[in-house]
């Protein structure tokens, strides 16, 4: 019973911890989007790729 409720802790908390990264995200996009459509024309983008994940890097000036 013991080894049930320590895994059962570390589920609740590894949940909890993806809920806070989802609101953050969710929130950082919010912010981002207005940036990225008000400075279009001074904008870069290129790919980024590494060994712990990929996405994309965002320059200019806003």
């Amino acid at each position: 019973m013991t080894s049930f409720y320590e895994a059962y802790g570390a589920a609740k908390s590894a949940q909890r911890i993806s809920i806070a990264l989802g609101i953050s995200s969710a929130a950082l996009l919010g912010a981002a989007i207005p940036l990225v459509v008000s400075g279009r024309r001074a904008m870069r983008l290129k790919p980024y790729a590494d060994f712990t994940g990929a996405g994309l890097v965002v320059g200019g000036r806003f």
